[in-house]
């Protein structure tokens, strides 16, 4: 399943991949046929590095890099609702790319600071997580193993704005599910 991350967390995830691989930095440099400083720059996010040189510095690390088309969040959360319409999607809606997008949310939802978000933002993911544990369990806990902090947008509280949103959301996630 992949894994939508910006290029400022392309290093993080190298650093996290090289560690769990108990590689040191001189180690993973000469798996991925660059020097130590520039391997270095890259996990620090430190450097631009070519797609080539991104390529050889993930595979040391065990990781790969795909292009996949960007899901654009302006549309997702376009005026609260949850998914897009699937004549506005670029690609065709499928619970991968579902998965995809929840992990983006969760990414995105869990590295920017709360006071950051708009209150009819947060409704829309949360009545979004909230549609899919109660509509398709079962996709619920795919999406949960593939997402580990899924479970955190679910809302504590429910409110009407949620209740409005979480009918949507549920006509919206059948396109994917």
């Amino acid at each position: 399943m992949p894994i939508i991350i910006g290029m400022n967390s392309i290093g993080t995830m190298i650093s996290h991949a090289r560690k769990k691989r108990r590689l040191t930095q001189q180690e993973a440099a000469s798996r991925s046929k660059l020097s130590r400083a520039a391997f270095q720059n890259i996990e620090h996010n430190l450097a631009n590095p070519s797609l080539s040189s991104l390529t050889h510095a993930l595979s040391s690390v065990g990781l790969t890099i795909s292009i996949q088309p960007d899901i654009d969040w302006g549309r997702l959360i376009k005026l609260g609702l949850p998914l897009a319409l699937k004549s506005e999607c670029p690609v065709e809606p499928s619970e991968d790319i579902l998965i995809a997008a929840l992990h983006e949310a969760v990414y995105w939802y869990l590295e920017s600071p709360v006071s950051g978000f708009h209150p009819r933002e947060i409704d829309a993911l949360e009545s979004l997580v909230l549609a899919l544990s109660i509509g398709w369990p079962s996709a619920f806990r795919r999406c949960a193993l593939e997402v580990p902090s899924l479970h955190r947008l679910l809302p504590t509280t429910v409110n009407g704005r949620h209740i409005k949103l979480y009918r949507l959301a549920r006509s919206r996630l059948s396109t994917y599910l």
